[in-house]
Formats: structure tokens, sequence, C-alpha cells
């Protein structure tokens, strides 16, 4: 009887390990280029580019006051050293009101067939996190693809939004992958 419960016990932790071999992780992805440039500068230097106003958490950002303003970013493809399940890509922005307790702003997401835009964030006078989760890929409404992580085109919009409550600055934009390898 000892015998066999040593057997079951070791069996279990032999399940156990191998089904905990396939792990989930977060790699963040930096933007690397700007491919529509319509809000304001601030702190960046004349030589710099709009992405490079929103990869680090520092005193530059770009920030806008005025209604159907986007910017969108191309991001840093995932490492060549692995094969990726995509779980979720999270679009993450270090933001805060531009000048009122009414700015908002809306996180979005640029695919081959559309633009798809999340509900608005409400800013106050502090910077904090905001993000949107985006489980599947919303062209297609299947798991995203290591392609369409390394052609993830997104930004940030104040489309759809009155002149009394869009604006925004924004200090650093990332995108965060889970996947599992």
């Amino acid at each position: 009887m000892k015998n066999k419960l040593m057997k079951m016990l070791v069996v279990s932790m032999l399940v156990v390990v191998m089904a905990s071999s396939a792990m989930a992780a977060t790699i963040d992805l930096l933007p690397t280029w700007a491919t529509a440039t319509w809000w304001d500068n601030n702190g960046c230097s004349a030589s710099s580019y709009e992405y490079q106003c929103v990869n680090a958490f520092d005193a530059k950002n770009l920030s806008t006051a005025s209604i159907d303003r986007e910017e969108v970013f191309s991001f840093q493809n995932l490492p060549v050293n692995g094969t990726y399940t995509i779980n979720s890509v999270t679009l993450k922005y270090y933001a805060k009101e531009y000048d009122s307790a009414n700015d908002k702003f809306k996180s979005l997401l640029v695919t081959g067939l559309g633009q798809y835009a999340s509900g608005y964030f409400l800013l106050s006078s502090s910077w904090v996190v905001k993000d949107t989760v985006w489980l599947l890929h919303p062209d297609t409404g299947l798991a995203w693809t290591e392609s369409d992580v390394n052609n993830l085109l997104a930004g940030m919009t104040t489309a759809g939004l009155t002149s009394g409550d869009a604006g925004a600055k924004i200090n650093k934009v990332w995108a965060v992958i889970d996947y599992t390898n």
C-alpha cells in the first residue's frame, strides 16, 4: 500500500511539473516610429521624432486639447528567440489631463481592416497608467499571431469627444504582450 501511494505521489508530481513547463510571461514593446503625428511635442528636442517623446518615464510628453487628433505608432518586434502563443495585447499609457478635470482620450488600435478605439479614459492632474486589453485580434476574432504583434500599430485619439472634454498629456506609450512559450 505504501509503495502504491508513493508511486501515485511521484506520478502526480510529474504531471504538475509537465503542466507548468509552458509558462506565461510578458514582453514590453516600445514605439519605434510614428505613422500619424497630430499631437504636440512637449520637452522633446527639435531633432526628436514623435515616438521618442513617449518611450520613457521622463519630462517629455505628447499632448493635445483638440478633438479628432490621432497619434499612431509602430512598435518593436517580438524577440526572434522563441515561438509565441499570444494570450493578449495590452496597450498602456502613462497619462494625465491636459488642463481640465474633464479631459479624456481613447486608446487606438489600427489594423489592416480599420481602427478600433476603446472607451474613453477620464484623467486627473496626476500621472496614472491607463490600459486597454485586447484578448483577440479585432479583425479576425482569433488569437493574436506573432505576425500580428510584429505589425502592431497603435496609439491614442480624441475622436468622438467634444471640445470641452478632449485632451491629454501622454508621457509613455507601450504594448505588453502576454504569451506562452
